[in-house]
């Protein structure tokens, strides 16, 4: 075990508290189940299997899951990586030796307009919390140095600290290895004594699987404690990890029983014709959270005393339960239905340079493609079949003035009416009085939360422990609507968000994505401090009534280029892509980004950030479409093919967020418009439809469905 450590907060009287080392102030016992549970159903049978002893820990202390080395070595250690790996401009650590009026400091950290004469990690690396604030450029437009605005107290600042960055995602997980494989950053959890069991199985059964769940449960009160002693859930951490030949594989971090709440904390599944035994092993970690605070003295405002902590426990069961299903992995039940040819179902798969996968090619992602189920319109000339939402087709559709009325043209809105409140337009019929959608043969529907959701696909991504895997990813069929609870603000470090604007829609929230107070520093469009991402993994978030099965991700955000002077997003499918995954910085002489059409990330914004709850990419919307429009550049979105025959975009498609922000200034997101237009210079403060977007963990389960919209795929757990 590494270092105990104990918070003592004292009031300013001599004598009142005396520590003695060694004392004992907490015990705590791991409670087991029985030795051997087994589920045997003929020659389908799973083992849970315990070791011979429980863990016994004593003395435990609250402590961080990490702690930093602040050694010489481990200083120069990280300095040298973080300044090989991202140059002078990572994360705003630009040293600039200028005075602040408001702040005695001979030097401070400042966020330049310019470029600045010195660089360092050094302040950074040795765990200082470091203070960004404004500052602009000199009168003199030639001069390279900056100064700080002036500070008042509790005015506007930025916080910079490693050990958060860890939290937050600002480090990627190669960094994060990197620092703790060279012991810069210490991983205190993993000193800690583990639970370790072994779950072992087959299943000669031909269609149905063995589900099996781990759950935690509180355990048992010893003979001299009683409930009352038993530590406040929110105070104890949970990490199960999966065990392969010695490695540790990270499958939940940072779990509470509150955040538990009686549900299993992981599922796997032995699945039908698995006759050879199967051994899976997982280790439980259990620590006190750093947060509680224990008193001595004549403190206030504290958790616990230390005479009260001296007699406290904590007890834990780890229950496994099985059951025989004939749910089915979801991951491998979509796999199942790729056909190279056919495209069955719209599932189509990618190769990794992005394009239409063929046969042989090595497979970067799955994805649904083409039109979904649709209506058909007629200006008593042409046929149009336009991909619609609902049970119901629109009464009309409006060909907006100017298209080109072939297979190659998307300028069509379905609505009620006429197109006379669009700007103009052949107003189309429904073709022979259909009243009822057809079916397009599109398998991506999926119940969520009791609401219709859509598949966009698979995809071999890590998630924010730095696990790759298969998993399916999910966005709202419609956009959040009026009836869903939403905050009109949230507050979040001080600084009050407008989430939506309540005066506008008559279906839709329509949201900033984002609108902070004058509080607010840094850019307008850094996703990690958007108010429309606080309220998605916030608010919306705890709504979801099945939010168990959500995988926290590491999302990318990269800006998506523009060509100078033109407001549409640039560039094809592939490129787009990639875009969003770059990471390269901005100069923080950059401007606009003509100046420097090659970065991504604008300056001051991240190129990574890990979460529940995000929006769609670009090319999310462009791989949408049918597979002969993945060439197309999304500059002339308007009338290329990329939103006709694209299941994403329908009757009920209103202008909506997307999450890369653009690369032309601090200031602008990127969203498609209810054109089709796929634009990329909206100003974060306007306000648009929001479409929420999750990955599931890769082990979700289906009980039901086909994928059609009368049949939708139905989750399990």
């Amino acid at each position: 075990m590494k270092e105990k450590k104990i918070i003592i907060i004292t009031s300013i009287i001599i004598g009142v508290l005396t520590l003695t080392l060694g004392v004992t102030f907490a015990i705590f016992n791991f409670s087991k189940v029985s030795v051997n549970s087994k589920l045997v159903l003929g020659d389908i049978y799973m083992h849970y299997n315990e070791p011979n002893q429980g863990i016994n820990l004593e003395g435990m202390m609250p402590i961080d899951e990490y702690t930093l080395n602040t050694s010489t070595e481990a200083i120069s250690t990280c300095v040298e990586y973080l300044y090989n790996t991202y140059g002078s401009n990572w994360n705003n650590l630009i040293y600039s030796s200028v005075e602040p009026k408001s702040n005695k400091n001979n030097e401070a950290i400042v966020k330049p307009i310019v470029s600045a004469k010195n660089n360092t990690y050094d302040n950074y690396c040795r765990g200082e919390e470091i203070i960004i604030y404004n500052a602009e450029q000199k009168s003199n437009p030639s001069d390279l140095d900056v100064k700080v605005l002036p500070i008042t107290a509790g005015g506007p600042s930025t916080t910079v600290y490693i050990l958060d960055d860890l939290k937050n995602g600002t480090l990627t997980n190669a960094d994060k290895t990197y620092l703790e494989t060279n012991n810069v950053l210490i991983n205190n959890i993993k000193s800690l004594a583990n639970f370790e069991f072994t779950i072992t199985g087959k299943n000669t059964h031909t269609k149905n699987g063995i589900l099996y769940n781990i759950q935690l449960a509180k355990g048992d009160i010893p003979a001299d404690k009683t409930e009352v002693n038993r530590i406040q859930d929110k105070f104890l951490k949970f990490k199960l990890v999966e065990v392969v030949d010695g490695v540790e594989t990270v499958l939940k971090n940072n779990l509470t029983i509150e955040d538990i709440n009686g549900n299993s904390i992981y599922s796997n599944l032995i699945s039908e014709n698995t006759t050879s035994e199967i051994t899976k092993t997982y280790r439980l970690y259990m620590w006190v959270d750093s947060s509680v605070v224990i008193c001595g003295g004549d403190a206030t405002d504290c958790d616990y005393t230390v005479d009260t902590w001296n007699n406290l426990f904590a007890s834990i069961k780890v229950n496994v339960n099985g059951a025989y299903t004939e749910a089915v992995n979801f991951v491998e039940k979509v796999k199942s239905r790729y056909n190279v040819d056919t495209k069955q179902d719209g599932l189509v798969a990618v190769n990794t340079a992005g394009d239409l996968a063929t046969a042989g090619d090595t497979i970067r992602e799955y994805r649904y493609s083409g039109i979904g189920n649709y209506c058909t319109y007629t200006d008593g000339t042409n046929d149009y079949n336009l991909s619609v939402s609902g049970t119901t087709c629109p009464t009309s559709a409006c060909l907006r003035s100017g298209a080109v009325i072939n297979g190659d043209s998307d300028a069509f809105v379905l609505m009620g009416g006429t197109c006379s409140n669009r700007g103009g337009g052949t107003t189309l019929s429904l073709k022979g009085g259909q009243t009822t959608p057809t079916d397009s043969g599109l398998r991506n529907y999926v119940t969520f939360n009791n609401e219709m959701w859509r598949i966009v696909g698979i995809f071999n991504e890590e998630n924010a422990s730095g696990r790759v895997e298969e998993r399916i990813k999910l966005v709202k069929d419609e956009p959040i609507s009026l009836e869903t609870e939403v905050e009109s603000t949230i507050t979040k470090n001080g600084v009050t968000y407008n989430t939506f604007k309540s005066s506008t829609g008559s279906k839709y929230k329509y949201f900033y994505w984002n609108n902070p107070d004058a509080n607010y520093t840094g850019n307008g469009n850094d996703w990690t401090k958007a108010g429309s991402q606080y309220y998605l993994n916030e608010t919306y978030y705890n709504s979801l009534s099945n939010n168990n099965l959500i995988e926290e991700m590491k999302y990318y955000l990269g800006n998506v280029t523009r060509d100078s002077g033109n407001s549409y997003i640039s560039g094809t499918n592939s490129e787009v892509y990639a875009q969003e995954r770059g990471n390269l910085v901005c100069d923080s002489s950059v401007t606009e980004f003509s100046q420097n059409s090659s970065c991504n990330i604008w300056y001051g914004n991240q190129a990574t950030w890990n979460g529940k709850i995000a929006l769609l990419y670009p090319s999310d919307f462009g791989y949408a479409s049918d597979v002969a429009n993945w060439s197309n550049d999304y500059q002339t979105g308007y009338s290329n093919g990329l939103s006709l025959t694209n299941w994403m975009f329908n009757n009920e498609m209103v202008g909506t967020w997307f999450l890369s922000p653009s690369s032309g200034d601090p200031f602008n997101v990127s969203v498609v418009d209810n054109n089709g237009f796929l634009i990329g210079i909206s100003d974060a403060g306007d306000i648009a439809a929001v479409r929420p977007v999750l990955s599931l963990n890769s082990q979700t389960l289906i009980g039901s469905g086909t994928g059609s919209y009368e049949d939708p795929y139905q989750l399990m757990g």
